[in-house]
């Protein structure tokens, strides 16, 4: 039983969060910060999407928010921070792989992927 306490005690939640370079006392500390930021980014996001922008110009901004937001939760929320660095190169990879598919089916005809070639 006083393993149980000790692991609790281990992955217990400061309230104190680095912001900064400042100390700052909230409670549930870092975990409250990031739900804040992730509010806020939400809220950009959809204040962004009514805002009368040419396409070429919105959907990059919303996906890097986006992005940016999956990136906050599995670095805090699944604790990817702190555990090792393969973890995230097992993540980043095919992360990385799918953004460049992308990109390039962005930049294609779309004539040519939907297989109606012209001669």
């Amino acid at each position: 039983m006083s393993h149980d306490t000790h692991t609790h005690e281990k992955h217990a939640v400061s309230d104190t969060a680095n912001l900064l370079g400042r100390t700052i006392t909230i409670p549930g500390g870092m975990y409250s910060v990031v739900l804040g930021v992730l509010a806020v980014i939400t809220i950009i996001e959809v204040l962004l999407s009514e805002v009368p922008l040419p396409n070429v110009i919105k959907f990059p901004v919303l996906a890097a928010l986006s992005i940016g937001k999956a990136v906050l939760v599995v670095m805090f929320y699944m604790h990817l921070k702190d555990d090792s660095r393969i973890f995230i190169w097992a993540i980043g990879v095919p992360l990385a792989m799918a953004a460049l598919i992308v990109l390039f089916l962005l930049g294609m005809d779309p004539i040519l992927y939907a297989g109606q070639l012209n001669p």
